[in-house]
């Protein structure tokens, strides 16, 4: 048995689902699903310019977007970003339920 740690909002684990289950299904092997609530990075430290911060969090977004669509291209898959990230508390708890 794999144990797979997925967190529902967050577009990796979106995009490492289709490769997770190809390998447990070349494997042979079972996936034990296991939620998990992934954070977002850390902003810089207290005390730094404002603008420095809003200007790194919008680079550090747009590359992260941008690798992240490059990645469901190459699955075929359709990624949209078009909106604040929604809380998966519920889909995540409901999921430990399920083994």
């Amino acid at each position: 048995m794999l144990n797979v740690y997925i967190d529902f909002k967050c577009p990796a684990s979106y995009l490492a689902l289709r490769p997770t289950l190809a390998l447990t299904g070349r494997l042979g092997v079972r996936a034990s699903w296991r939620a998990y609530s992934s954070a977002e990075r850390e902003t810089p430290a207290e005390g730094a310019d404002p603008a420095v911060i809003a200007s790194h969090q919008r680079v550090r977004e747009a590359s992260v977007r941008e690798i992240h669509a490059r990645c469901a291209e190459r699955q075929g898959l359709d990624m949209r970003f078009d909106g604040p990230r929604r809380s998966a508390d519920l889909a995540l708890g409901a999921l430990e339920g399920i083994d």
